[in-house]
């Protein structure tokens, strides 16, 4: 018997607990939406729910030292809010400890006085069937009383907290009413002085005389609109900043301030290319890791220039680019002509040939030979001889795209496509396609031995 009865205080127990949770989380669609409480049917489910709520937080008491008076409170903004969270958890074991936490109790009770400040308040958005009865506000009155008193006891700062809640309500009223009103100006208008009766001549001449000795009222500053419109007929325009104004107004014509020769920061193509052009040249003895086109910086800023300020850089398009230091010497070799410089590339040649060709001693070909055009007889005579390696020469003319798929892509063997290849690349350079530009660019492959007896 006597387990069976600890069997049915346990159930009875866990229904109460039940019970208490789905009513406790039920009211949280009136705090979502007051207007259901005019309902007679919701609101006596809610008038059930609150009544039960209360009577909860009211048995359970926080701490005893609630009671007791409190210091007034010295927290800053900082010490006091401590915790926030956005969302409740509506787990059913966690009601007990929700209950027990002092900020999750303060959340409701506030929730509670505000809905039944709305309940009670005349807002013009309200119909005409919104409003309560005589006995509906007492048990509001009544219901806010305990909720005053509870919020006093819930630690910590209780009575500060409540003194707090009443203020901010008491100012919400206070909107309430100017929005049911329309939302009239706070402006206090200055009374208006009656118009004086007409005075004589002799009265005119002693205000006159009276006013001279008043010092001059404060003059008014003009609207910046106004402001604006007259120093636009004047050729200015106010920004309404003294320096803003002041530095927009310093050119009138934008267009022309742009145009200034002072904003021009870009170098010449002759400034900046000078310096790596020379250290093209074999004599000066520049090695290849010092030299500026080997420097990513320096190129990236190349390639910049070249595009406001060089005609060669939109020339080819289409060309296929191997590396970046590659297409700069050969942009650089065409803008050397431009600039008249003259540039006497190596000549790697092998075993005493090299030797001939600085004496100027190469088959036969003095220095002019060897910067003028390739002839046909030598384009023939170097396809049969680059033909294993055709393809390694690529890159290195910087020939378009529908160049190079048209030389692949040619009937007949390795020595077919090398001539087709050659032949376009002097087609395309023309005086630049000469035997020291071949046999510079052969020297960066290591091939230069294979046009030995050519030149």
């Amino acid at each position: 018997m006597e387990v069976e009865k600890k069997d049915d205080e346990k159930e009875s127990k866990a229904e109460k607990e039940f019970k208490l949770y789905c009513n406790f989380w039920q009211l949280q669609d009136y705090f979502r939406d007051p207007t259901q409480c005019y309902d007679k049917k919701h609101w006596e489910l809610f008038c059930g729910i609150t009544s039960e709520i209360i009577s909860t937080f009211t048995k359970k008491k926080l701490d005893s030292r609630a009671s007791k008076k409190e210091p007034v409170m010295k927290e800053t903004a900082d010490e006091f809010i401590e915790e926030y969270f956005p969302k409740y958890l509506t787990n059913q074991n966690l009601l007990s400890l929700q209950i027990n936490d002092s900020n999750f109790r303060r959340y409701v009770l506030m929730q509670y006085l505000i809905i039944f400040q709305y309940l009670q308040t005349s807002i013009k958005f309200k119909t005409d069937a919104q409003v309560l009865s005589t006995d509906q506000g007492k048990w509001i009155d009544d219901q806010r009383k305990k909720t005053f008193r509870l919020l006093d006891e819930t630690p910590p700062n209780g009575k500060a907290f409540s003194s707090s809640a009443k203020a901010i309500l008491k100012r919400e009223l206070i909107w309430i009413r100017w929005k049911n009103e329309g939302c009239p100006s706070m402006v206090i208008p200055t009374p208006s002085t009656a118009a004086p009766p007409p005075a004589s001549e002799d009265t005119e001449a002693a205000g006159a005389a009276e006013a001279d000795k008043k010092p001059n009222p404060r003059k008014r500053k003009l609207p910046l609109g106004d402001m604006m419109k007259l120093e636009a007929k004047h050729g200015k325009i106010n920004l309404g900043n003294k320096g803003l104004t002041k530095l927009w107004n310093i050119n009138p014509d934008n267009l022309e301030a742009c145009k200034d020769k002072e904003r021009n920061f870009l170098p010449s193509l002759r400034e900046y290319f000078e310096d790596p052009i020379q250290e093209l040249n074999p004599h000066n003895g520049v090695e290849e890791q010092y030299k500026k086109v080997n420097e990513g910086e320096w190129g990236w800023r190349a390639l910049r220039l070249m595009s406001r300020r060089s005609q060669h850089f939109f020339l080819l398009g289409n060309m296929n680019i191997s590396k970046l230091p590659d297409y700069l010497e050969l942009m650089m070799k065409r803008m050397a002509k431009d600039f008249d410089i003259n540039i006497d590339e190596p000549v790697t040649a092998a075993d005493g040939d090299g030797e001939a060709a600085a004496n100027g001693d190469s088959n036969g070909t003095d220095a002019k030979d060897m910067n003028s055009k390739l002839t046909d007889e030598q384009i023939a005579q170097l396809a049969v001889k680059l033909a294993e390696k055709w393809e390694a020469l690529i890159p290195k003319f910087c020939l378009p795209q529908e160049k190079v798929d048209e030389c692949k892509e040619a009937s007949g063997g390795n020595e077919e496509k090398c001539l087709k290849l050659l032949t376009a690349w002097v087609q395309q350079d023309q005086d630049g396609a000469s035997p020291a530009e071949l046999t510079y660019l052969l020297g960066s492959l290591k091939m230069g031995q294979l046009i030995d007896g050519v030149f």
